[in-house]
């Protein structure tokens, strides 16, 4: 564990050589370009293999980062993990709980774990607190450095508990990783967590919807606040919009439609009336 003191240090060639490269990869995952990064991912592999012990740690949490963003883990890639896991980080779940210190690296590369292998999404959840509350422990002045591993890891939470129907606190995780991005300016996750909160929202809506007789009731009964958050929904997902228009490599390739008739259709019920 470093300490949060030591704020100098020195990187050999190799070392910035698979730095610069790590940076490369998460931008190719973060703006969809998969193709590209999976390339970039076996020549990063075959500098690890040389490099041994940490680098090849950065590896795993690359690869296990882009299977979870492509949506695509096998169970063979859950085995491949969990096995690098036992033989690299022994014990690492009861020292986590146990509130043990651990870096930031060591955060993101669990992280990415329980996202690929832990399969139960209310365990997942729990698991992926437990990070939350040890990365706020132990770099709570720290955000200028974690902001894009914190931003992620919001958007992990908020996945699970849109998934539990826990649609409140989802929305609020959404809240809390887009509050760091915008701080700092930056689209990590960004329309990602749009989107998924802009979902949840959807769906409160909804439920309060079937609570009523009908559309003409749901607009009586406290109709311009409703109204509200439903322009609050379109909002949303217009932004989400915006930052995959902007930054997602492949955003018009399919996916555009799919976040477009979001909005259309929150669109044309507020229209009805």
């Amino acid at each position: 564990h470093v300490l949060n003191a030591v704020t100098v240090f020195y990187l050999g060639a190799s070392d910035n050589i698979l730095a610069n490269m790590e940076m490369d990869i998460r931008c190719s995952i973060w703006f969809w370009r998969y193709e590209k990064a999976g390339e970039q991912l076996k020549c990063f592999y075959e500098l690890c293999k040389k490099e041994k012990g940490f680098p090849m740690r950065v590896c795993y949490q690359l690869f296990a980062f882009l299977k979870i963003w492509q949506k695509q883990g096998t169970k063979e890639d859950r085995k491949l993990f969990q096995a690098f896991m036992e033989q690299e980080m022994p014990d690492f779940e009861t020292r986590l709980l146990a509130n043990k210190p651990y870096s930031l690296e060591e955060l993101s590369l669990i992280t990415v774990y329980y996202g690929l292998v832990e399969e139960d999404t209310a365990r997942r959840l729990k698991k992926l607190y437990c990070v939350a509350h040890c990365l706020r422990e132990e770099f709570v002045q720290e955000e200028e450095r974690l902001r894009s591993f914190y931003a992620e890891l919001m958007l992990a939470c908020a996945q699970c508990q849109y998934e539990l129907g826990d649609y409140v606190n989802c929305i609020a995780q959404c809240e809390e990783g887009i509050k760091v991005t915008s701080r700092f300016r930056i689209c990590v996750a960004g329309g990602e967590l749009y989107e998924c909160m802009a979902d949840a929202k959807g769906k409160l809506l909804e439920e309060e919807m079937r609570r009523n007789e009908s559309k003409e009731q749901w607009f009586v009964m406290g109709g311009e606040e409703r109204k509200k958050r439903m322009e609050a929904v379109l909002k949303d997902y217009m932004i989400a919009d915006a930052l995959y228009d902007s930054f997602y490599f492949g955003y018009r390739d399919g996916y555009k439609d799919i976040c477009n008739r979001k909005a259309e259709r929150w669109k044309s019920m507020m229209q009805e009336k």
